[in-house]
């Protein structure tokens, strides 16, 4: 009964949790990035604040009002306003709950929610970034820092133009772009240019300037008067193809064949990541190259096959089992070395007990005096100048003054 008793619990208990994560699985959050909107400025943000406050809890109050209904009514407008921007309530919700008048019910009130006002003014600075940046903000943001860009190339890219193409503008904010293009050398990238064009179009500029700043440099003049580029003039029709020496051309293909391909290389040419299964039997070493890929039986018959591959299994077995007798007549000719209690007599036995006894002793010792050396009296040198107190002598002065008692 009790077997079936705990069964049963065990099976609704997973029962539960399949129903538990199937509901996990179908209430999964799905994020939709496009549907997210734009943030409001700071003082948008409060005005919001608090006319969902307003909106959300009674309005009017009376003075002949009951006490318990009046904190009630200014309780429940800070507790909705901490639900919407934090927790800062908990340092006027307990004074609010024993005030004793209306007028200082509604201080704490005012108080609190001053204090939760102060607290979206400061992150202001954190919120800014999500704000929407308006055309006219970028273009003066371009037109106070173009200084940086002077003689340098410059490429404006209009992004978003899926949202809004650019003649789609209005006449003020095409003329700000307008503004810029003839700022940034005319080049302004359309609406439709992928990323890689653009890409593409500034590494070129860049690989340019960079050309034309090495050209006009003093080391170039010394380097360009080293250079010789011949480019003949066709004489008649004759192709005249290019010639390259032989030892060249065998020195490339022997190049080529000697380089080893990866296995990088090989997962590319059979068809990439996840069609391509790499080989590990084309490293083994075999007589024939045909063997590496023979299929070999792990188990057969019940035994490891592993195990009577190798030819020379019978010989190392008789030098194990000869090894192993070897040991066992050393480990039984220790056993017999040693010496039994039972086998010793009794003066025996005291004699070794008083060995053992007077080891004990002096290891006691031992340990007595090197727990104690470090907390021994030291004689400074200041006061031994002529070294009376060196050991020897002090067991000199011991052994004399022993005689003489």
């Amino acid at each position: 009964m009790e077997y079936s008793k705990a069964t049963n619990s065990m099976f609704n208990l997973i029962w539960k949790l399949e129903l538990v994560f199937k509901f996990c699985i179908t209430k999964m959050v799905q994020y939709n990035f496009k549907k997210i909107t734009v943030v409001p400025p700071r003082k948008n943000f409060i005005d919001i604040t608090l006319s969902r406050t307003q909106r959300q809890t009674p309005t009017v109050v009376h003075k002949g009002y009951a006490l318990s209904r009046i904190r009630q009514f200014y309780m429940r407008k800070i507790n909705t306003t901490r639900n919407i921007i934090g927790k800062i309530s908990k340092d006027f919700l307990r004074p609010l709950k024993c005030g004793k008048s209306l007028y200082q019910c509604k201080h704490l009130k005012e108080a609190a929610l001053g204090r939760m006002c102060t607290a979206v003014k400061k992150i202001s600075p954190s919120l800014a970034y999500l704000e929407q940046i308006s055309i006219a903000q970028q273009a003066a943001l371009f037109h106070s820092i173009k200084s940086l860009f002077m003689n340098k190339p410059l490429v404006i890219v209009c992004k978003k133009t899926d949202l809004q193409p650019l003649e789609g503008l209005f006449e003020n904010d095409m003329k700000l772009v307008m503004e810029m293009k003839a700022e940034a050398m005319k080049t302004v990238t359309q609406a439709g240019g992928p990323n890689e064009e653009v890409k593409n179009v500034a590494f070129e500029r860049l690989l340019e300037l960079r050309v034309d700043v090495k050209m006009k440099s003093k080391k170039m003049m010394d380097c360009l008067n080293r250079f010789h580029v011949a480019v003949p003039k066709p004489r008649d029709n004759k192709e005249r193809s290019v010639c390259i020496p032989l030892a060249v051309l065998e020195a490339r293909v022997n190049a080529a064949a000697k380089e080893k391909k990866l296995e990088k290389n090989l997962e590319n040419e059979n068809g990439g990541s996840g069609v391509y299964s790499a080989s590990l039997k084309k490293h083994y070493i075999l007589a024939n190259d045909e063997w590496k890929e023979d299929i070999l039986p792990e188990i057969l018959d019940g035994h490891n096959f592993a195990d009577f591959v190798d030819p020379d299994i019978k010989v190392r077995c008789e030098e194990l089992e000869r090894e192993e007798g070897l040991r066992l007549e050393e480990q039984a000719a220790e056993d017999a070395f040693q010496i039994d209690g039972h086998e010793l007599t009794q003066e025996q036995k005291d004699i070794l007990a008083q060995i053992r006894k007077k080891k004990a002793l002096l290891i006691q010792e031992h340990r007595m005096k090197k727990r104690t050396a470090k907390s021994r009296p030291i004689v400074p040198r200041k006061f031994d100048k002529d070294r009376k107190f060196t050991t020897n002598r002090m067991g000199q002065a011991a052994f004399l003054h022993g005689c003489g008692s």
